[in-house]
C-alpha cells in the first residue's frame, strides 16, 4: 500500500466529517425551531451551535479538505490546472507541501518546483490574492 492511499483515507474521513457535521447542523436548527414557541434563551443557544459547527465545517475543515486533496492530486500526477481550473480563494502551498513531504516519495518531491511554477503562473492568471508560496530548496534525488 502506497503513502498516497493513507492520504486518501484522510480525504474521506475528512469528507465523512462535512457529511455528519451538517446533520449536526440540521439538528441544532431543528432544535431550536422548536424552542423558538417554548423558549427564546433556548432557540438562542441552539442556534449558536448550529453557528459553530457550520463555521467549523465551512472554515477549518473545507480548508484542510482542499489542501489534502490538492496534495492527493499532486500524488497522483495531476498539474493545478486540472485540480482547480479556477478560484478566487487563497492557496497555502506550504500546507500542500507539507502533506506531499509526508505522504510523497522523494521522487515526487523532485518534480515539486515544476508543479508549483506552474501553480503560480496559473494563479498568477486569475489574479488570485494572496498565494503563499514556500521557499523550498530543491533537494537531489539520489
Amino acid at each position: 500500500m502506497s503513502r498516497a492511499t493513507h492520504l486518501k483515507i484522510k480525504l474521506k474521513t475528512l469528507a465523512a466529517e462535512a457529511t455528519i457535521i451538517r446533520k449536526e447542523e440540521r439538528k441544532a436548527l431543528e432544535a431550536g425551531r422548536h424552542g423558538l414557541h417554548a423558549d427564546r434563551d433556548d432557540y438562542e443557544r441552539h442556534y449558536r451551535a448550529y453557528e459553530s459547527l457550520r463555521d467549523h465545517r465551512t472554515g477549518i475543515v473545507r480548508s484542510t479538505a482542499r489542501i489534502n486533496n490538492l496534495a492527493y492530486g499532486f500524488l497522483r500526477g495531476r498539474a493545478y490546472a486540472e485540480m482547480e481550473a479556477k478560484t478566487t480563494s487563497e492557496v497555502d502551498l506550504v500546507a500542500v507541501y507539507k502533506l506531499v513531504q509526508r505522504f510523497g516519495t522523494p521522487e515526487d518531491l523532485a518534480w515539486w518546483p515544476e508543479w508549483q511554477g506552474d501553480a503560480t503562473v496559473h494563479l498568477d492568471a486569475q489574479d488570485c490574492p494572496a498565494v503563499k508560496l514556500p521557499s523550498i530548496p530543491v533537494k537531489e534525488v539520489a
